[in-house]
């Protein structure tokens, strides 16, 4: 009876921890805990009437799947949204999501590209100019280029293959 008394105290306490044991736990500040907490991606904690937040075992669960996720580039808005009422995470969201993330990724990877081609060229255009002294010819982009670097960068890729050949 004592032992069994013994277990359930330790589980119990276990499973009401304070923010630094949270934190230790999962390697995040107290201060991004209470963040989370007041973004909605955790429950509320029980306090006590010293007024400390307690929190149970889940809430480390769920810190590792919103760390795990922000990892993956998934946004605040978008990790809340995957749990359901229940607290769980639901598949078919996640999946949803996922399959978004990888079409921003596909973008993502597809401007790199073009941003390394662009650059590329440049440097080919500066050491050629560096070998011969003769001037690259090449002009700063215009404000409005700056202000739309999505054209900016199509607009100087073709003004340097003009200047380059």
């Amino acid at each position: 009876l004592r032992l069994i008394l013994r277990i359930k105290v330790n589980l119990k306490v276990k499973q009401k921890m304070k923010i630094g044991e949270i934190s230790r736990r999962t390697g995040l500040a107290a201060s991004a805990i209470r963040y989370y907490e007041e973004q909605g991606l955790l429950d509320a904690p029980t306090r006590d009437v010293n007024n400390y937040r307690y929190y149970s075992e889940t809430t480390i669960k769920r810190l590792e799947v919103v760390i795990h996720a922000q990892r993956l580039g998934f946004s605040l808005d978008t990790i809340r949204g995957l749990f359901l009422h229940d607290g769980s995470c639901s598949k078919s969201l996640t999946l949803e999501q996922i399959n978004v993330r990888l079409e921003e990724i596909q973008h993502i990877e597809a401007t790199l590209k073009v941003q390394r081609e662009e650059l590329l060229m440049l440097q080919e255009v500066l050491e050629e100019s560096l070998r011969t002294g003769i001037a690259p010819g090449l002009d700063c982009p215009s404000s409005v280029e700056r202000l739309r670097p999505d054209r900016a960068v199509v607009m100087r890729s073709k003004h340097m293959m003009a200047t380059s050949k």
